[in-house]
């Protein structure tokens, strides 16, 4: 089943005195609970505007929410949350509650999303577009934020939701054609149909389609690589990142994406901080090579933390220069950082250097590395302390009778990554016996 809506004005709603209970009270958008993954939710074209806030003790909003079931796509929307939440609350664009990825649509793009909060996905709340991309990627790679300038926003106005006219914004042809909707909310021919007597090069986002002055690229590029885990005192290890940009990624040496570092211990400034370029000379994916020799003191210890983030710019003759993940103090026009971009602040990602774990293992009652799988100081609490640098072969060489289940086997982390495997099996030519109780699953 597929409901698609579209070239529909959201505003001017109040909730003056509502407290939230975990979900936002005032929604633009919102798609119902549903436990079918047939259920599909279109958003095409609309403009929704949230604005006010409550006496409420815990007052939260969403210009669109999901709160479960459907899958969603968003495009060509304008999603603009300006209301100031108490309490607990939020103010969110995108709000899906505990929701796997599969049910955001992967072609969910050009949309505004202007908010304190870009997306909440029931658990984090993701501040910036920057951060949301990281974690919802392709979906929004050429969606914006930005502050729509409407010529009102009072519900009885005959202008409700429009664009003023003439300005220039983000907004004017950053859409794209939608089959089967050729028009807007005022039966104005939107660009690429027959009829159509503006300007634009493209549909304009949101349900007006208005004569307005393209705004060039004003958007950082889009960062987006897996999180790195615990990582093995060895001497580098390796990232590589999926970098986007409308107007196109610097490439070429000295301005290509970097990737920066330090112990968490070092200074937060230029001194403290060190980088490596991304191998190679071609585009996305970008390779980067850790090179704990860089840092202060030449090598990395278990215990230390390695913080990181990595820097892209564009290619407009005044770039444009994004990260993942945090902040800079003062906007750079380089991914060569100078001192006024430093301190980083916000979240930085990080991961904690550990004890490394390879090759074969051994479990039985006496005189081997471990006397049980479960038990306090047994093979799996080990391993769940440890980084895998390569595959681990377990041997039980005598029976296990008196297994407690205190520590499950967690997921291991990998430097690097290699797909290893983890191999428990019986040894020295007889059957094996594990057993024992356990109050749970």
């Amino acid at each position: 089943m597929t409901n698609d809506f579209y070239n529909n004005l959201v505003g001017d709603l109040r909730a003056p005195s509502a407290t939230s209970s975990g979900t936002p009270n005032v929604i633009g958008l919102a798609a119902a609970a549903v436990l079918l993954s047939t259920s599909v939710v279109n958003f095409y074209d609309n403009t929704a505007y949230i604005a006010g806030t409550s006496s409420g003790a815990s007052f939260a909003t969403a210009g669109v929410f999901a709160p479960a079931g459907p899958v969603v796509k968003l495009r060509n929307n304008i999603v603009a949350n300006a209301s100031i939440p108490t309490g607990s609350g939020r103010a969110v664009a995108v709000w899906r509650n505990y929701q796997p990825l599969w049910s955001y649509d992967t072609s969910s793009n050009n949309n505004d999303l202007y908010a304190s909060t870009a997306y909440y996905d029931g658990v984090t709340a993701y501040t910036t577009l920057s951060d949301m991309w990281a974690v919802v990627s392709p979906r929004e790679s050429a969606s914006f934020s930005e502050n729509p300038p409407f010529v009102s926003t009072v519900g009885s106005s005959a202008n409700f939701l429009h664009i003023v006219p003439a300005v220039t914004t983000l907004l004017e042809s950053h859409a794209v054609n939608i089959t089967g909707i050729t028009d807007d909310y005022d039966a104005d021919v939107r660009q690429g149909n027959p009829g159509y007597a503006g300007t634009g090069t493209a549909p304009d986002v949101g349900a007006d389609e208005f004569e307005g002055v393209a705004q060039g690229d004003v958007q950082p590029p889009a960062i987006v690589y897996s999180l790195l885990g615990a990582g093995a005192p060895v001497t580098s290890r390796t990232l590589t990142a999926t970098i986007t940009d409308a107007t196109g990624v610097a490439t070429i040496a000295g301005v290509r994406p970097r990737l920066y570092f330090k112990k968490s211990t070092d200074a937060n400034d230029d001194t403290g901080w060190k980088y490596v370029e991304a191998i190679g000379s071609g585009g996305s994916p970008f390779d980067f090579t850790i090179d704990y020799t860089l840092l202060n003191g030449g090598s990395v210890s278990v215990g230390d933390t390695i913080q990181y983030f990595v820097v892209a710019q564009d290619t407009r003759p005044t770039p444009n220069v994004g990260l993942f993940q945090g902040a800079f103090a003062a906007g750079p026009t380089s991914v060569a950082l100078t001192p006024p971009a430093f301190p980083i602040g916000g979240t930085i990602n990080s991961y904690t250097i550990i004890t490394s774990i390879s090759g074969a293992l051994t479990v039985c009652p006496s005189s081997c590395d471990y006397t049980s799988l479960t038990n306090a100081g047994g093979l799996f609490e080990t391993l769940n302390g440890r980084v895998f640098t390569g595959s681990v072969t377990v041997d039980i060489l005598g029976d296990s009778t008196a297994e407690t289940g205190l520590n499950a086997l967690n997921q291991w982390p990998e430097d690097p990554t290699g797909n290893f495997t983890l191999t428990i099996q019986p040894g020295g030519g007889a059957a094996r016996t594990v057993s024992g109780n356990f109050a749970g699953g």
